[in-house]
């Protein structure tokens, strides 16, 4: 298995690039992206950037260039549990718009016309956590 890697920012992508064995770069569309070994898996990571359209540019350069066969987004982000720490490690089971409002047309807050309110991620990635 092949495993797509994407962080926004240096301080995301630092530790786990510096860990990749066999590493090899490679410049595309702005990103730099580092092949290799984890672990003695297969990865390709990317520093895409922040927001969504870098976001979108990062996945698709790591589907055409690399062909993993999953991609998982690393980083830092905003908790809303009050259980959570700084520095907790969570797993999404599900992904959802938070910056999208189109109520007015019938759909579910965050949910785009043509798309589910929310996208489910694999079991068998969230069970591996």
């Amino acid at each position: 298995m092949k495993i797509g890697i994407i962080g926004a920012m240096e301080e995301e992508v630092t530790l786990l690039r510096d860990k990749i064995e066999n590493r090899q770069t490679i410049s595309l569309g702005g990103c730099e992206i580092y092949t290799g070994q984890l672990n003695g898996t297969e990865v390709a990571l990317l520093k895409s950037g922040i927001g969504k359209v870098a976001a979108a540019l990062g996945a698709t350069l790591l589907l055409e260039h690399c062909k993993p066969d999953v991609i998982i987004n690393t980083g830092s982000a905003g908790g809303l549990a009050p259980t959570l720490k700084v520095g907790d490690i969570v797993v999404s089971d599900e992904a959802r718009y938070h910056d999208a409002d189109v109520t007015a047309f019938g759909y579910e807050y965050g949910q785009l016309p043509g798309c589910p309110a929310g996208f489910k991620a694999d079991d068998k990635l969230i069970a591996a956590r």
